[in-house]
């Protein structure tokens, strides 16, 4: 697992909690939104998050353009990484084409800012991306505790006496209190 940061401000490649699809940079958490692994896969590599999702969740295009948003989808896509090791930094691109990952407005440090597909600029660090090494996000102490409480039944009678009719309204309410407490142990 590893967490990408832009290499020009820091900013951490992250799964948008909103609808998990869209790709954001935030401060880095090291969190699993912002965890990926990349899984060889022919001549390049599928990037998964570490988010929970039952079929998985990968980078991916809905179309190639300038400025066209990197999504992630169940359905794995086949990237180009190039390391440069000297600078210990990644490239991701797009196969057989000249677009790469890039953070817009040439790196934008606002929280938020989106993840697109550009043409490549040699030397722009905003469409490069420093690698961490983590420990995935289920290694890292995650706990998660449930309590349920007894049912709770409370009752209310109201008896109103008229000239004709004695009614009688009877209220039965129930109430179930679930707790759950996650305490999650993230590495600095």
């Amino acid at each position: 697992m590893y967490v990408l940061l832009d290499a020009r401000n820091g900013t951490a490649l992250d799964l948008s909690g909103g609808d998990q699809k869209t790709l954001i940079c935030l401060p880095a958490h090291m969190g699993p939104n912002q965890q990926w692994e990349f899984i060889p896969s022919g001549k390049g590599y599928t990037i998964r998050s570490a988010c929970a999702s039952s079929r998985g969740l990968y980078l991916t295009l809905e179309d190639i353009y300038d400025n066209a948003p990197i999504v992630a989808s169940p359905f794995p896509a086949s990237w180009n990484v190039q390391i440069d090791e000297k600078e210990e930094t990644l490239r991701i691109s797009w196969p057989n084409t000249e677009y790469v990952m890039d953070l817009i407005d040439w790196g934008n440090a606002e929280p938020g800012a989106k993840v697109k597909l550009m043409k490549e600029k040699p030397g722009e660090r905003c469409q490069t991306w420093r690698y961490i090494r983590c420990r995935p996000a289920e290694e890292q102490g995650e706990k998660v505790a449930e309590s349920t409480s007894k049912p709770i039944i409370s009752e209310t009678v109201i008896v109103a006496e008229g000239k004709d009719f004695i009614t009688t309204t009877r209220t039965t309410t129930t109430t179930l209190i679930t707790t759950v407490t996650t305490v999650a142990r993230t590495a600095r």
